[in-house]
């Protein structure tokens, strides 16, 4: 089984953020079905109240998987992961893919992570302190660190001129999950860091 997180804030107010990228992730992966709609069978999404999250269940080749979309807003993500990790019995490292905005990293960088620390991401914080780890493999778009408050930056949206090299970070993002499925995490940071 893998469980993939995007996280963001829920809302129209926050759609199209720069801390929104995971949603947007979880929304082309559902939407491209991996690229290959004879492997990956999809069902409905559906907002599940018991992990305050919209939920994707489906199959990649025989594999079942889950995605994510929160609605507990970032700073509280840590509840509902906690949750699905303890209702579906995770093994975080190999199973659980979280899906985030990274302002550490320049605008349109894709990095994968296993087991790294939360720096200043207050989502990735809030699951850490959930899951008393972090030791899960991280999927990190890189959105650049901007000027002014760091607030003020993870919630503003992308500039026109930036629009192309979003789009193509969230198709590399979304591939580098189909391969995390198939190949695995030491292949899939061989190929994207």
């Amino acid at each position: 089984m893998k469980v993939i997180v995007g996280l963001g804030n829920p809302g129209e107010e926050y759609k199209d953020t720069r801390h929104n990228v995971g949603f947007r992730v979880v929304d082309r992966i559902f939407n491209s079905q991996f690229g290959n709609p004879n492997k990956f069978q999809i069902s409905n999404s559906k907002f599940h109240k018991i992990f305050n999250s919209e939920i994707t269940e489906g199959k990649f080749d025989d594999e079942k998987i889950l995605l994510v979309k929160p609605r507990t807003f970032m700073n509280n993500s840590g509840s509902a992961v906690g949750k699905l990790v303890n209702n579906y019995q995770l093994q975080i490292a190999s199973e659980l893919i979280v899906v985030h905005d990274d302002i550490t990293i320049d605008l349109g960088i894709v990095k994968i992570s296993l087991g790294s620390g939360a720096g200043k991401h207050n989502g990735v914080r809030s699951i850490i302190d959930h899951l008393h780890s972090q030791d899960f493999i991280r999927v990190r778009l890189g959105i650049g660190r901007g000027e002014g408050d760091l607030k003020d930056v993870v919630l503003s949206r992308f500039r026109p001129d930036e629009q192309d090299e979003v789009i193509r970070m969230i198709e590399k993002s979304s591939e580098a999950c189909t391969m995390l499925i198939t190949d695995g995490v030491d292949t899939t940071m061989n190929r994207y860091n």
